[in-house]
Formats: C-alpha cells, structure tokens, sequence
C-alpha cells in the first residue's frame, strides 16, 4: 500500500507542475523544430499556409510522444517530419489532429479521421 500512496504523490507533483502537460500554442510563421524539452501537447494555427513541424532526434527521444491539434482558419497542413526533415511521419488537416511516438530508432504515428 505505501507504493501506492507514494506513486500517487510523484503523480500529484509533476501533475501540479504543468511543465510537461502544458499545451504549447503558437500562429506559426514558419517551420517549428521541437527538442526533447518541447511540450508534448502542441496546438497551432498554420498562420496562412502549410507548415512543417520537425521533430527531435530519434536516438534521444526513446518513449516520447506528441500530440498535435491543426487550428489554423483555412485549408492549411501540418507536416510532421523527422529532424532530417526527409521522412513525413504524419501530416495534420485543418480541424484535425495526430500523435506521433518514438521507440528510439523511429518515429510512428495516426492521424484523426
């Protein structure tokens, strides 16, 4: 039981911090590159035309995710690439949203129907 109670509390901590679980939003004006620090929760508005998003390198993100929601006002795309900016993981449509993981060799992810 007192395993328990103290899982609970490490929860409560990084819960009560809003660090990691904050939701970071922004009009992007350009390509965004995120690092192991970015906040998982990305939401944006493409800022009037397609935008690309890289994502960190594979070797340092074992067990990351992210998940992102497309706000923008128009038809604009969301592009998520590795860091190369080579390989399309996912690409997100206005209104719609996708999350993207790594298992330390590459980077998987879904797409909102």
């Amino acid at each position: 039981m007192r395993r328990d109670i103290e899982a609970v509390s490490i929860l409560a901590s990084v819960l009560g911090q809003g660090s990691k679980l904050a939701v970071e939003t922004q009009t992007l004006t350009g390509t965004l590159t995120l690092t192991t620090s970015s906040s998982p929760l990305q939401s944006h508005d493409c800022g009037g035309a397609g935008r690309t998003v890289l994502l960190p390198a594979e070797a340092d993100s074992k067990g990351m995710f992210f998940a992102f929601g497309n706000w923008s006002d128009a038809a604009e795309t969301l592009t998520v690439k590795e860091d190369s900016n080579t390989t399309t993981i996912i690409t997100v449509a206005q209104a719609k949203g996708g999350i993207v993981w790594c298992d330390g060799v590459q980077w998987r992810g879904i797409v909102s129907a």
